[in-house]
């Protein structure tokens, strides 16, 4: 987050997509700045290899041949634009000084920052376009309620996996191979990151992880943003409550959960994970496969979506019948 904040505008982070007329535009507020944002001016480029190139059709460079994260380079060939990143060429270190660069790595953030292998307690199931300053109100507020052990990491995918090698970190051995069905096998709970319009419940990866969380019982939580703050949505008390009433920490309980947006619950009620959309249909097709083959189906998943926030709606005093009928 304080990267974001200190860097976003100062160092012009631009948009992953063009606008209308094709221009590439600088993201001029923090606040907007989502994990598809982050990934391409941040993640992917200080964790690519060296000499790692990218195409990219939409930037521009300026008269320096400089574009935001790289340098541009023309393949007059194929016609097409390739940018490098700064990783790519950095500058060689004054002989008899440490190098500051790291010339050979190939991995992810997360491995990039921390030589040691760690186990992740909790995996965060999301949607990319949720504003990332937002996404991290939502987990420090997951901490502060849970109150996990000193130490505890979350498992966040774009983060944890190779962002310049995604497509053999995804593999081609379906999803039950996959980075995201790994971590969720070693993870204790998961907290799923619900966005300001509930986009969360329309993608299929979200939908996945949601299948294998319930089928495989983890413990859940839904955590979200309103202003600059973050809100926590379980069935059961969590520590933060019993610390704050061990004699009534089901009270405690509805006094927090009732600052949970009332509005960004009522889609769950019609959860239907299985009609959710993934970029590539191909995506699509292969989750929905395994779901129904190998996981039991969507029932369960939609059924405790729906369940947890009709329960909230229901100690809210915000029933209707769709809630009615959910608990019953």
């Amino acid at each position: 987050a304080r990267c974001i904040e200190a860097c976003c505008v100062a160092h012009k982070w631009v948009d992953t997509r063009p606008n209308s007329e094709g221009a590439v535009e600088i993201i001029r507020d923090p606040e907007a700045l989502n994990l598809y944002h982050l990934v391409y001016n941040v993640v992917a480029p200080v964790s690519a290899p060296l000499g790692h190139e990218v195409v990219d059709p939409s930037l521009e460079p300026g008269s320096d041949g400089q574009v935001p994260g790289g340098v541009a380079i023309c393949d007059d060939d194929k016609g097409t634009r390739r940018f490098r990143y700064l990783r790519g060429a950095p500058p060689a270190p004054t002989p008899g000084t440490p190098d500051q660069f790291l010339r050979t790595f190939s991995g992810s953030l997360a491995e990039m920052l921390s030589e040691a292998a760690n186990a992740q307690e909790w995996f965060v199931s999301h949607w990319w376009g949720e504003p990332v300053l937002a996404f991290v109100r939502c987990l420090e507020a997951h901490k502060r309620d849970f109150q996990p052990a000193e130490g505890s990491r979350y498992w966040i995918c774009a983060y944890a996996n190779n962002q310049s090698r995604i497509a053999d970190e995804l593999g081609d051995q379906g999803p039950l191979s996959s980075p995201f069905f790994k971590a969720l096998e070693l993870a204790v709970g998961a907290v799923l990151v619900v966005d300001a319009d509930s986009i969360v419940t329309t993608r299929m990866w979200c939908g996945f992880e949601n299948v294998v969380i319930a089928q495989k019982q983890k413990r859940f939580a839904m955590a979200t943003a309103r202003g600059k703050t973050g809100h926590v949505l379980a069935l059961d008390p969590l520590p933060i409550d019993f610390a704050k009433d061990p004699e009534r920490p089901a009270e405690m309980q509805a006094e927090r959960q009732g600052k949970f947006p009332a509005q960004r619950l009522l889609q769950f009620l019609e959860t239907k994970l299985q009609d959710a959309e993934a970029s590539c249909q191909s995506d699509k097709i292969m989750i929905e496969n395994v779901v129904e083959q190998d996981l039991g189906g969507f029932d369960a998943a939609n059924s405790s979506l729906r369940v947890i926030a009709a329960t909230n709606l229901f100690a809210l005093g915000q029933v209707g019948a769709e809630s009615a009928a959910v608990l019953n």
